[in-house]
């Protein structure tokens, strides 16, 4: 029987920041407008995605978590975990896609969006996620260029929302 639960569990503790080593040598590129933009620093567009991420995760681990806490037989039958499963990675699915991605990580967002829904699709038609599913939901996404990834990294710092869960596991980079 698959647990959502243990799920929740892992995907919080891999989705924490993992400490930085003090990332890669600072370089100068250009944004959108031309203007020089050191490597790593985020823009108004990468906070404003990072903070929809967040939230969407956010959203996500507490609705399991909420979900489990009312019902804590809910894993011991599979039909009643799947018709709870399905509507929260549905909603996780909308959430994530009402986060609106820089150009440059719109690849990488439209293959999360799709990975989550398909998700959805299969709990609905009664194949329960894997933990691993579960906790490693971009698993197979296409993973941005490095010095994007330290942006939106360096964006979601600042916001209080991307505190209890980061976005490093969205890459990879966290286990």
């Amino acid at each position: 029987m698959v647990s959502l639960a243990l799920g929740a569990g892992m995907l919080a503790s891999a989705c924490v920041f993992g400490g930085g080593d003090g990332g890669p040598t600072p370089v100068v590129t250009a944004d959108a407008s031309g203007n020089p933009v050191l490597v790593g620093t985020p823009t108004q567009g990468d906070i404003t995605y990072a903070g929809g991420l967040c939230r969407a995760v956010n959203t996500y681990v507490a609705a399991i978590s909420a979900e489990t806490a009312k019902d804590p037989d809910l894993f011991a039958d599979q039909a009643k975990l799947l018709r709870t499963a399905a509507p929260i990675l549905d909603r996780f699915a909308d959430d994530l896609d009402r986060a609106k991605a820089p150009k440059d990580l719109s690849k990488f967002h439209d293959a999360l969006v799709k990975r989550i829904e398909e998700m959805a699709k299969k709990a609905k038609e009664g194949q329960a996620p894997t933990p691993e599913e579960l906790s490693r939901f971009s698993k197979d996404v296409p993973v941005p260029p490095e010095q994007v990834q330290a942006r939106l990294a360096a964006a979601a710092k600042q916001l209080p929302e991307c505190e209890t869960f980061g976005i490093d596991n969205l890459f990879g980079s966290a286990e």
